[in-house]
């Protein structure tokens, strides 16, 4: 059963309370446990959590710099709306990331190529949205830059939070399927035109959206 302590014991502990507790109802929100507008009561978590309400307080001012809580007036915290609107931004987000992914990425360089072969097998990932984060993490990653990397995982974070609270399912199997179509042109046009990579990225997600606007129309 799932609950706040049982993911306060699946994350572990770091080298800051405050930062095991804000990733416990970070996952909390990410996966629905607590749903949108649903009321945060730090004295509560303390409780539960035995820890003390100083190291809550830290956590939820955190998750309130990353607008995954929000403070109201009269109640106190209480975590953000998400909506469909939400998404696209978020998709969007991801479409520059990924883009600018592509012109940081040294496409002479062998392990970026490995890298990326590697992030297309399925291996561990049960869902469609692991596979399409594990590899736009990857092409994060191969920029070497801790920025980006830090940018691609929040808002991966926010829309595997948007598809579990609006009804939206998995990803698509035509958007991991396009994931290939990237990495063969990747590999075959070495000294393509970056401007050009960085288009067949933006492409991929005007996937992305079409899927989400057609689940939408299904659950409207």
């Amino acid at each position: 059963m799932l609950s706040l302590i049982n993911i306060y014991k699946r994350i572990g502990s770091r080298k800051k309370i405050s930062d095991s507790i804000y990733l416990t109802i970070k996952q909390a929100i990410i996966t629905g446990f607590l749903p949108p507008k649903e009321k945060i009561d730090d004295k509560h978590i303390a409780r539960e959590l035995d820890v003390s309400q100083s190291s809550v307080r830290e956590a939820l001012k955190l998750l309130e710099f990353d607008h995954f809580i929000t403070f109201v007036k009269g109640r106190g915290y209480e975590v953000e709306n998400v909506t469909l609107e939400d998404i696209v931004k978020i998709n969007e987000m991801l479409s520059i990331l990924s883009a600018a992914s592509i012109e940081l990425i040294n496409i002479q360089d062998p392990i970026a190529t490995i890298m990326l072969s590697e992030s297309l097998n399925r291996e561990q990932e049960t869902t469609n949205h692991d596979l399409d984060k594990k590899f736009h993490m990857t092409l994060a990653l191969c920029t070497k830059n801790g920025e980006i990397m830090k940018a691609m995982r929040y808002f991966f974070d926010r829309l595997q939070w948007g598809i579990n609270v609006l009804p939206l399912d998995d990803v698509s199997t035509t958007i991991i399927e396009d994931h290939r179509n990237i990495f063969e042109y990747f590999i075959n046009n070495k000294n393509a035109g970056k401007e050009i990579l960085s288009d067949i990225i933006i492409k991929h997600y005007n996937l992305h959206l079409e899927d989400i606007f057609e689940k939408n129309r299904r659950w409207a």
